[in-house]
């Protein structure tokens, strides 16, 4: 939740509204005065008598673009050694900087004078000629990763066709992509999260198992206390089931063939309502390997497999730990 607000409402999202707002309120949506810029031409066309204070103006600008022309080149380059993590970070730490260039160059305050002066109004389509650049040449980088949402920013950015094409991230470069007549429609791409809120739905959905839990289960009464030296004389091991099949005439009865590790048995279980005899193969299981035998169904059964239930549940096989070995005495 704390990236999705960071990274994605506050980071990409943030700047994306921003800049397609700007440019629908100052421009009309229009992109056509912002077609005709190259990364040169508000240097080329600083007045001749410009000083030391519209050079200190201008640095945002100037240093914004060249900032950028590296990040197509090294993203790829993170994403080719498979560092994904690294390549989104580059990413979400360049559009950081974005939003802080929106704030030095304040272009709410040159829209008051841009009217009265040409230079005004060039400083104005160059600052959003670049962040308009940077949010297409970010949809191009995250479409491989959160594709819907890049789609959604390349319309936005008034941009035809897919921007996942074939060979399109190789080929993309800063001020490469041919910017269209207008924007699209404004959408918020990221809605910020409210992790309060989320956060007590968390623990709503995390306390049900709990009260569910508290139903009272319908099981017999305690059995009578038996001592130690009675318990310790069953013998309980680990076993692998290795054959089993359906009972004729049974619908509860599985017969299994099971692996103690010093022999096999055959053995009868009642578990037909909880598995099916082909997903019982290879299963391992915890035995009373030394209870004597008994014939259910006119086959001998020669062992118990340990199962937990209430009167109205199905069966759950005792599973011992995926490494165990069969013959393992369970103690």
């Amino acid at each position: 939740m704390d990236r999705l607000n960071a990274d994605l409402a506050n980071g990409l999202g943030n700047l994306s509204s921003r800049t397609l707002s700007m440019i629908q309120k100052y421009r009309g949506g229009s992109l056509a005065d912002l077609r005709r810029l190259g990364p040169e031409m508000l240097r080329e066309e600083m007045p001749v008598d410009a000083g030391e204070d519209w050079q200190a103006t201008l640095e945002p600008h100037f240093s914004l673009h060249a900032d950028w022309m590296a990040i197509p080149a090294k993203f790829r380059a993170h994403a080719a050694a498979n560092d994904f993590h690294g390549a989104l970070d580059l990413l979400w730490s360049a559009l950081r900087d974005r939003d802080a260039f929106i704030v030095d160059v304040q272009p709410w305050n040159i829209a008051k004078i841009e009217a009265d002066d040409s230079y005004a109004k060039l400083r104005m389509d160059y600052a959003l000629c670049v962040l308009w650049r940077s949010l297409a040449v970010s949809a191009v980088l995250i479409a491989p990763v959160m594709p819907e949402i890049a789609q959604s920013l390349w319309g936005q950015l008034g941009l035809k066709g897919e921007v996942s094409e074939p060979g399109r991230l190789n080929a993309t470069e800063f001020w490469a992509i041919e910017m269209p007549e207008t924007i699209g429609t404004i959408a918020p791409l990221f809605n910020r999260i409210d992790k309060e809120v989320e956060m007590k739905a968390v623990e709503e959905t995390v306390a049900a198992p709990a009260e569910a839990e508290a139903t009272p289960l319908d099981v017999p009464e305690l059995r009578p206390v038996i001592d130690y030296d009675t318990f310790a004389q069953t013998d309980l091991r680990v076993g692998r089931i290795l054959t089993a099949e359906a009972v004729p005439k049974s619908k509860k009865l599985i017969k299994m063939t099971v692996d103690l590790g010093f022999e096999q048995r055959t053995i009868l279980g009642g578990i037909a309502t909880g598995y099916s005899p082909e997903e019982l193969v290879g299963r391992m299981v915890v035995v009373v390997a030394n209870l004597a035998p008994r014939a259910l169904m006119g086959i001998e059964s020669h062992g118990m497999l340990l199962a937990a239930s209430d009167n109205s549940s199905k069966p759950y096989l005792v599973a011992p730990p995926a490494d165990a070995k069969p013959g393992f005495i369970v103690k």
